[in-house]
């Protein structure tokens, strides 16, 4: 069990960096209790495809409020 091996297979690590900030979403339109928004992905993902987004929304007005992730959106992909 202990000792002598053959060689393993050759692993690969890649460096990468984060993707860019993608384009600022866009309204398309809005009601009383729902709102859409267009989302373009990044311009330069660096070769590494994001998985996943979320989704904030401020709490208020003023300095001193905070931002939350929305529990409730649909992703359109």
């Amino acid at each position: 069990m202990n000792g002598w091996s053959d060689f393993s297979d050759i692993s690969y690590i890649f460096a990468y960096s984060a993707p860019e900030r993608p384009p600022a979403p866009v309204y398309i339109s809005g009601t009383e209790n729902t709102v859409t928004f267009a989302f373009q992905p990044s311009r330069n993902d660096y070769g590494i495809r994001v998985a996943a987004y979320e989704l904030h929304i401020d709490e208020g007005n003023d300095t001193t409020s905070s931002f939350r992730k929305l529990s409730s959106y649909t992703n359109f992909k």
